[in-house]
């Protein structure tokens, strides 16, 4: 409740205009100067101040609407507003839905200002107690810094528990800050993120009823955007999922407020309404409805009783030593709350109202209670239709479909369906289906050429498939296919071949000796067949067979393997698959010092060798050598290496004129005799004798590495590296940078590689006189 109200006002003199007809009176709900207008509704002649300025909230009282609401959350449908968190407040108009359909709360009544307001959460019991909802607006215009504004609006409390809630508001410079949240409906508070400043916090309580909530407010900011809800912290009462109303509001320059009602007392829907004005010993009231004076309601409230005949907009003239002044208007709505129904069921169905199950024609009628919590009567004219019923017995032949109703049957049964019937009620359709069988007969035949067989006028005598059509008696397809099979009668001319002591079966006949034979015979198909056989005798083969293998290896013969010198009999079968008898003579070779080698031979690495065999046997025609590797070098009897340049074993191998083998080995040993010879004094003069420093090596060294040559100060005055020929090398000239070295001492130190890839260094110092 408002306990101080701050009037800005002048005096204010009633001009009242003269006409033919007197002047006018304000308050007395006569027409006194004759011009169709009576009272306050004479602006000219009757004019007070107004008690709520518009304003800078758009569609304060959320009237002006695109849509009305149908669903939850729906804040789109008011004009110029939005849902300013992530977390979604609801508009709630008479028009639609009046409450929040998951939410056990009403709406107290009368509804502040005309039939819109919102809904919003501090809370959900079974969610989050962060799940805050706020709703948000952009101003008319720009609040100005140092400047001190009012904020006036109604919040309600709904009438099923007592509720608390530290209603605060939130100002941001930036339009564009709502919705705040990013997505996040457990974002809480507008605080909680940047841009947004808290302007003003009042810790209120109630229930059933709307209270009336001033904020004065000194904008430090040019605020832009107004966002009202809940605070940041926790509801004690989130247990409950608290749920709060919001209506009328109005922000302005304080300077710009009058007189709003200090209260709205009692319940639209039971016992009638009294409103309430500011109290005052100064002041004086009239109360007016729809502008015209209701005489002698002069007091501080006034007593409305809840009907339709006294609906229309209240307001007070409060008149004071510094003037009159006009308080805001209440609008008196009553909500009609009789339905009439009308409705039908099919018999043995239930209609189902208000907790009552109805199943019998007649009017009747129920008290409720509205969405608003007020009486409700709902009166119900039902009319209970009649169901037919029939019963169907249809057959069809086999793979048939039998439709009905929609649906379909194949299989054979009794069926009970519920179908619509001429009055929209189901029919009881009652279906005995039955199934004929169509017969699809397959008969396999077979006859002997030159036979034939009757179907129907048809005479058969050719393979092949007949298919007749007939039909039972029920009338369904019968298909009947002869396959016929027409088996030829055989002359044959038949060969076999028997061995030396089997025998042939030719029918009754048991034969052994070659020649022509005749017999007639029954084929499988029971038909005649004539045979003529010529039959031949294959004799007992034997053969002989001299092998001669190598020690170790093995002589396959038939299924058997022999690796031992000897006489064999082994039994095998001919190309006709008689038997055939081999005489094998099997001879071994082994081979023992048919070559001799020296174990080893010595060489300086780099030089030539010779090796000869100690000994070759005559019977070997054909000699291999070959290295470690397994590679050829050589098929002379006596092999000639160039250069030796590492320790290696060299085989000798022999073959004989049975691919037999003997073999021996020798080691070639290296002596590495490294050889470097370097002079310590040359003579660069250009006379053609000893003009270069150049190391002699002997046949061992393969190639220079690097050699450096230093003065005595430790320059290096000569280099060289990577020289893969010495023979074209011919060393340093004597020579710095292209001019003549002073006579001296030189240090040089050098890096060969020899033919077994060994690295060998030598170091010194050479003298160069001229």
């Amino acid at each position: 409740m408002v306990q101080h109200i701050k009037f800005i006002a002048s005096m204010l003199i009633l001009i009242m205009s003269l006409s033919l007809h007197g002047q006018e009176i304000c308050n007395n709900a006569i027409d006194d100067d004759g011009d169709g207008l009576i009272d306050l509704n004479d602006e000219e002649d009757c004019d007070c101040p107004s008690s709520i300025p518009s304003g800078l909230i758009p569609n304060p009282s959320f009237e002006d609407m695109v849509c009305c609401p149908t669903e939850k959350e729906e804040l789109e449908c008011a004009v110029s507003w939005i849902q300013a968190s992530e977390a979604t407040s609801d508009y709630l108009h008479l028009c639609g839905i009046t409450v929040h359909p998951n939410v056990n709360k009403t709406v107290p009544l009368p509804i502040p200002d005309g039939e819109g307001y919102i809904g919003f959460r501090d809370g959900i019991a079974s969610y989050s107690t962060s799940y805050k909802e706020y709703v948000g607006a952009c101003l008319n215009a720009t609040m100005e810094v140092s400047k001190e504004y009012r904020l006036d609006f109604f919040l309600g409390f709904a009438p099923e528990s007592n509720q608390t809630i530290d209603i605060t508001i939130y100002g941001s410079t930036e339009c564009s800050n709502i919705p705040f949240g990013n997505g996040d409906d457990l974002f809480g508070c507008p605080t909680n993120g940047p841009g947004w400043d808290q302007l003003g916090q009042q810790v209120v309580s109630g229930q059933g009823e709307w209270k009336n909530i001033i904020f004065d407010i000194i904008a430090d900011k040019p605020y832009n955007v107004i966002v009202i809800g809940p605070g940041c912290d926790v509801n004690n009462n989130s247990g409950s999922s608290p749920y709060f109303f919001v209506d009328r509001l109005a922000l302005a320059e304080l300077a710009d407020f009058d007189i709003p009602f200090a209260d709205i007392i009692g319940d639209l829907c039971q016992e009638g309404l009294t409103i309430v004005a500011e109290d005052d010993d100064d002041y004086g009231y009239q109360w007016f409805k729809d502008g015209v004076a209701l005489i002698g309601e002069t007091n501080i409230s006034l007593d409305l009783a809840v009907d339709v005949a006294n609906e229309g907009f209240y307001e007070v003239l409060i008149t004071t030593s510094d003037g009159c002044f006009n308080s805001e208007e209440f609008e008196l709505f009553v909500p009609v709350f009789e339905t009439y129904l009308e409705g039908s069921i099919c018999e043995g169905e239930t209609y189902n109202i208000a907790g009552n199950e109805i199943s019998a024609t007649g009017s009747y009628s129920f008290p409720l209670t509205s969405t608003l919590g007020c009486d409700s009567i709902v009166f119900l004219d039902l009319e209970v239709l009649i169901a037919g019923t029939n019963f169907l017995t249809p057959q069809i032949c086999e793979g048939e479909v039998y439709n009905y109703a929609g649906q379909s049957f194949t299989e054979a049964g009794f069926y009970s369906l519920n179908t619509p019937g001429p009055n929209d009620c189901d029919s009881l359709i009652s279906i005995d289906l039955t199934i004929t069988p169509k017969y699809n007969l397959n008969y396999p035949i077979s006859i002997c050429q030159g036979q034939s067989i009757q179907e129907g006028t048809d005479i058969l005598s050719t393979t092949g498939n007949y298919t007749y059509n007939y039909y039972t008696v029920a009338g369904c397809d019968s298909i009947v296919t002869i396959n016929l099979i027409v088996n030829d009668v055989y002359e044959d001319l038949t060969f076999a071949t028997i061995c030396e002591g089997e025998s042939y079966q030719l029918g009754s006949q048991l034969l052994t000796a070659a020649g022509t034979y005749g017999e007639v015979l029954s084929s499988i198909a029971g038909c005649d067949s004539s045979v003529l056989l010529t039959l031949e005798v294959e004799n007992i083969t034997t053969a002989f067979d001299n092998k001669t293998i190598c020690l170790g290896e093995n002589y396959p013969l038939g299924t058997d393997t022999f690796n031992t010198e000897g006489s064999y009999l082994v039994t095998l079968q001919n190309v006709a698959g008689c038997d055939s008898l081999i005489s094998l003579n099997l001879s071994v070779v082994e081979w023992n010092d048919g070559i001799l080698l020296p174990d080893y031979v010595t060489v300086n690495l780099g030089d030539p060798i010779s090796i000869s065999p100690s000994y070759i046997a005559p019977d070997l025609i054909q000699i291999v050598w070959t290295d470690s590797t397994g590679t050829v070098i050589s098929n002379e009897d006596i092999l000639n290496i160039d250069k030796v340049i590492n320790v290696q074993n060299i085989t000798l191998t022999g073959l004989d004129q049975y691919g037999c083998r003997d073999m021996d080995e020798i080691e070639i040993r290296v002596n590495r005799n490294i050889g470097i010879y370097t002079p310590n004094i040359f003579s660069p003069n250009g006379d053609g004798n000893n003009d270069y420093f150049r190391p002699e090596v002997n046949q061992s060294l393969a190639a220079l590495k690097e050699m450096m040559i230093y003065d005595r100060w430790g320059n290096l005055v000569y280099s060289v590296e990577s020289i893969a020929d010495l023979s074209i090398w011919q060393g340093w000239d004597g020579k710095i940078n292209g001019l003549d070295a002073i006579t001296g001492v030189y240090v040089y130190i050098a890096t060969y590689v020899a033919l077994d890839s060994e690295e060998e260094t030598i170091s010194g110092d050479v003298t160069i006189v001229r």
